[in-house]
């Protein structure tokens, strides 16, 4: 997250307080969110479980 903020000219902590207030949740958690949210689309595509925990990590 350090690089993220460094990259946006912030710190960590507004970084984090920005990144909330525009995505709805923290950054950290919105790497998983997002994986997930994309595996079930896939897997609503019937790709395989192991093609899409291949494709998502």
């Amino acid at each position: 997250m350090a690089s993220l903020a460094a990259e946006g000219g912030l710190s960590r902590a507004p970084f984090a307080r920005r990144f909330t207030g525009l995505a709805g949740q923290p950054p950290l958690t919105y790497p998983t969110w997002w994986r997930r949210t994309v595996a079930a689309g896939l897997l609503r595509r019937d790709v395989s479980v192991g093609e899409t925990a291949a494709r998502v990590g």
